[in-house]
């Protein structure tokens, strides 16, 4: 499942959620943006918006352009942009990247469109919130559908985002480097958060929608086996493409392919 966030102060946030400014950080999302609902802050980590030290990505801003902002926006090239035009209309995966060798990086469904230095990484921020800006202003809201956000404290790779935008949960990525992890199932609230940290999300509106087409039922059950079984699919080994050798009372499918 996932969240649509309707632009009017839908979001969901954690105030305990804790970033160190120096590490590497690598962010990932599915997102399906209308093409008439461009619109302002899409996630932020932090408790301001200012634009000399910020975490936080306009996906799209309302002039059709996302814009991945980290440290100095204004200076220090710190905010790095991409044309969002030819994403919108559709479910899209979103990953960015910034490195503690001051590289950020914009990879759209799976391949890298954006990439250049910057200067100077941002302080180390505390809370995080998906769908608004930091303080969760009415019009500054994201107007669109969110589903499987995660943060890692680890630069990914190219490959990865790859695996990701191709069905590897972000579960089954990198675990022991996760910050948060949350599918957005739009069941419950707070938002669980998968990644171990309990930073469960609390939710402020929001409506449950349909989840992105390449988010199989594996994604939606929290079991180990499951967890594994879509990893491997999604890395493309052959012996792990069919799941009908599962349970299917855990999946609610039976003998369908990956």
């Amino acid at each position: 499942m996932a969240r649509d966030f309707d632009g009017t102060g839908d979001y969901i946030s954690n105030n305990s959620f804790a970033w160190t400014g120096t590490d590497d950080m690598s962010v990932f999302w599915w997102s399906y943006v209308p093409s008439p609902d461009k619109q302002a802050f899409t996630f932020t980590i932090g408790t301001t918006n200012l634009a000399g030290d910020r975490i936080l990505s306009h996906a799209p801003w309302d002039d059709g352009t996302l814009y991945w902002d980290y440290g100095n926006a204004t200076a220090g090239d710190g905010r790095l942009s991409t044309s969002y035009v030819a994403y919108m209309d559709k479910w899209t995966s979103i990953g960015l990247l910034a490195t503690s060798a001051e590289l950020m990086k914009i990879y759209l469904d799976g391949v890298e469109v954006a990439t250049q230095d910057f200067r100077g990484a941002p302080t180390n921020k505390t809370r995080i919130t998906i769908g608004s800006d930091a303080i969760g202003s009415s019009s500054l809201s994201h107007k669109g559908r969110i589903a499987w956000f995660a943060v890692w404290n680890v630069g990914l790779t190219a490959t990865e985002f790859s695996m990701l935008h191709n069905g590897m949960p972000p579960l089954a990525l990198r675990p022991n480097s996760l910050k948060a992890c949350y599918p957005i199932w739009g069941t419950t609230s707070p938002e669980p958060d998968w990644a171990g940290g309990n930073f469960h999300a609390a939710v402020t509106n929001t409506t449950r929608i349909d989840h992105p087409p390449r988010i199989s039922a594996l994604w939606l059950a929290p079991h180990p086996r499951l967890v594994q079984v879509a990893a491997a699919a999604a890395a493309g080994q052959p012996s792990m493409r069919r799941w009908g050798g599962i349970p299917h009372m855990l999946t609610g499918q039976r003998g369908r392919t990956w």
